[in-house]
């Protein structure tokens, strides 16, 4: 094991430590004091320790731009005109609010022309699915004695309105909120499902479809909507890419009915709960107040018309600095007087993503956003067409990130760490270990 780690590259194993100090930065916080809430930029940290070494290789020009990034060029000027326009006073939360939007595809950018090789990217996977499987066992034991481990882990600091699901209560795990859990079980299964599909025939799969069922367990006990839709979703498009009628692709979904079975016959009503709760609270026809998430949706839409085709700009709705320096979108909208988006109380202000982006940069901003994600969809679907042992990472890419964009349909994954940090570190990992290897058999 020693002679394994010391063959791992100086990056990956700076990342893990930055994966370890996110997954375990809120509990800490939380348990002994704000003096630990510093370790909640770790991330950022190692992006700029990055940026470093991508400029150190630029002067030899060792670096690439491998995914099209004009499109974020043009989101940048639609965000940036409009703010000027709109709101000039606000231009540098504007700015700020630009860097947090795109930061999972700079991090993307700066991994993917980091010195990756395969040995590093399976070292991360490996590491992501140990602590998922730690992760889990802490949710299981939460289940039986929440409070105590609450009380351990968390100093009894705990987000009441998220863990309750009515009369139930979710488990948050080490993190600091219970979709935060969710989302990791989610991400853990798309890994190790892909993990499996690529390995059939070896004597893991038995080991990777186990891990992948504990892992949907895990989305099952979140009582979360969003990362179980990414699990089904994630599961039939791996049933499609792997192809069809296989063997092992009929093994993968008795697996999964039977779990699935199994828990709703074990917890029907809780999943009917999630059922009838999301039809009542994501009710977008109804003219009386339902929700934080609907309000924001609905307005996003009459901004983006009102300020068509620029919207009103970076960092003035339904953004991390509209929060921070409350927007005055809010009182013109009359969203000020709804609970979760006033000035006094704004704590849902920035609980979604498409509604910010529509509103922030209007339909063409928008339009730019989604052609910026189809360009590296692009570009993920050729790793590994020329080499098998890669076809898992295509794989995993592919499936992480449509998980991670299911996610932003009821949350701000696409621009909050650490998700979005997580998820385009590995991918640009994987895309700089494959050209790596590329570049290797073209000498």
């Amino acid at each position: 094991m020693v002679k394994s780690v010391k063959k791992i590259s100086i990056v990956p194993i700076a990342f893990v430590v930055c994966v370890l100090v996110l997954m375990v930065q809120q509990a800490l916080e939380n348990k002994v004091g704000d003096i630990f809430g510093l370790l909640r930029y770790a991330d950022k940290f190692f992006l700029a320790c990055m940026l470093i070494l991508v400029l150190y290789r630029a002067i030899d020009n060792k670096v690439m731009v491998p995914f099209t990034f004009q499109y974020a060029a043009i989101f940048i000027v639609f965000g940036v005109v409009s703010l000027l326009v709109n709101y000039p006073s606000r231009i540098l939360y504007g700015a700020a609010q630009i860097l947090l939007v795109l930061q999972g595809f700079i991090a993307l950018f700066l991994l993917s022309n980091a010195k990756i090789k395969k040995r590093d990217v399976d070292f991360v996977i490996r590491v992501f699915i140990l602590l998922g499987v730690i992760t889990f066992m802490i949710a299981v034991v939460e289940l039986v004695a929440p409070d105590a481990v609450r009380q351990v882990l968390h100093g009894g600091k705990v987000h009441e309105t998220a863990l309750s699901r009515g009369e139930y209560s979710a488990v948050q795990s080490i993190f600091g909120h219970p979709g935060m859990f969710s989302w990791y079980m989610a991400f853990c299964f798309c890994i190790t499902l892909s993990l499996y599909i690529a390995n059939t025939s070896s004597k893991n799969s038995t080991l990777y479809i186990f891990l992948a069922a504990i892992f949907f367990v895990g989305v099952l006990i979140s009582l979360r909507r969003k990362s179980l839709i990414g699990c089904i979703v994630c599961g039939f498009l791996a049933f499609i890419l792997r192809g069809g009628k296989s063997k092992s692709s009929l093994i993968l979904i008795g697996v999964f009915v039977f779990v699935f079975v199994s828990y709703l016959l074990a917890n029907g009503e809780k999943l009917m709960y999630l059922v009838e709760s999301a039809k009542s609270g994501y009710d977008f026809s109804s003219s009386y107040y339902v929700g934080p998430r609907v309000e924001l949706s609905k307005t996003a839409v009459e901004i983006a018309n009102d300020h068509f085709p620029l919207g009103t700009g970076f960092g003035t709705f339904g953004s991390w600095y509209s929060r921070i320096e409350y927007s005055p979108v809010y009182r013109e909208y009359y969203l000020d007087g709804y609970w979760g988006l006033s000035e006094d109380d704004p704590s849902f202000i920035n609980d979604t993503f498409w509604p910010m982006i529509i509103a922030e940069v209007g339909w063409f901003g928008f339009v730019a956003y989604v052609l910026l994600l189809v360009s590296m969809f692009k570009k993920l679907l050729k790793i590994g067409f020329d080499k098998d042992e890669f076809s898992v990472y295509r794989m995993i890419s592919v499936l992480i990130i449509v998980e991670l964009i299911l996610e932003s349909i009821a949350s701000p994954s696409l621009s909050r760490s650490p998700q979005i940090f997580f998820v385009m570190c590995l991918v640009g990992m994987i895309f700089s270990a494959w050209r790596l290897d590329k570049l290797g058999r073209a000498i």
